[in-house]
């Protein structure tokens, strides 16, 4: 708790310097019980879904230029953890193209800050179809001493324009792993989804739509032998995005399972979580200091 206050802390501090003109702030808070405890020991074979958990990411995003853009932000994640990154990004009409540091902030005394890259590549046919490719991955890939880690995530979108709606096929997915005194622990989540953001063009709101698979694992690894806890859920997910006037836009997301099953270690579970669900919901907001300048002046 006091780690995530301080990084917040220190994100604040970096964006005062930034120039309040066409600068834009996001907050998301989350709160799930779709996830495994962090201690959690590998003799345990159950999942009741009865534990919550929850996060808060900050992020601020900056046009430099007509085609350069910079972001960045402290992103709290269940499979990832904490971690900071500064992408800058060059936009052109057909693609766009990004790098910057990507940090693990605070999330072991061991390795209280842990260095990595962040890449950004999309690749687009103006409102007709797009490709993105994300990739954030710790640099070193050798764990040595106990506490260390490295934090993986990568994301394949084919997107499709359509009449009010802009589609996706998405993949998603994270990995932590940690080394521990003998063995390693190995967090991961797999998301294959269908995602649909529904608009109008002079419509204050968006309605957001999501269809997804996902694989939630935990493996403990020592020697040779890999014991896994697996999840594997279908989840419908859905929300809004309200402007409430041009500098301020409040956002509403809720997902839930359809259908859980366990595998590996779990084999056999179904349904867990209060009432047999489990769930993700996000609420945020956006807030355009550029839009907020404009109605000063005038």
């Amino acid at each position: 708790m006091i780690n995530k206050l301080f990084t917040i802390s220190i994100f604040f501090l970096v964006i005062n310097i930034i120039q309040p003109a066409a600068l834009e702030i996001d907050a998301v808070f989350r709160i799930e019980n779709m996830d495994y405890k962090n201690d959690r020991l590998v003799t345990e074979n159950t999942f009741s879904g009865n534990d919550l958990f929850w996060g808060l990411s900050l992020s601020a995003r900056q046009n430099l230029s007509d085609n350069i853009l910079l972001k960045s932000g402290f992103y709290n994640d269940a499979i990832l953890r904490n971690t900071f990154s500064s992408l800058l990004t060059y936009n052109h009409q057909y693609f766009s193209i990004g790098v910057g540091p990507f940090f693990g902030i605070f999330n072991d005394t061991a390795a209280i800050l842990k260095s990595g890259i962040s890449t950004n590549l999309r690749l687009e046919l103006p409102g007709i179809i797009y490709i993105l490719f994300n990739s954030d991955n710790s640099i070193g890939g050798q764990l040595s001493d106990s506490g260390d880690y490295i934090q993986e995530r990568s994301n394949i979108s084919f997107g499709y324009y359509v009449r009010n709606a802009i589609c996706s096929l998405n993949i998603d997915n994270k990995k932590f792993i940690q080394k521990k005194d003998n063995y390693e622990i190995v967090d991961s989540l797999t998301d294959y989804s269908f995602k649909a953001d529904i608009f109008s063009k002079y419509s204050p709101y968006r309605i957001l739509f999501s269809l997804s698979y996902q694989i939630l694992s935990k493996g403990y690894i020592e020697s040779d032998v890999t014991t896994r806890h697996t999840i594997k859920t279908i989840i419908l997910g859905g929300g809004t995005e309200l402007k409430i006037t041009e500098a301020l836009v409040t956002m509403l997301n809720l997902e839930g399972s359809l259908f859980t099953i366990g595998s590996d270690e779990l084999q056999g579970l179904a349904n867990p979580g209060p009432a047999g669900h489990l769930f993700r919901a996000y609420a945020g907001i956006k807030i355009n200091f550029d839009k907020i300048r404009q109605v000063r002046s005038f």
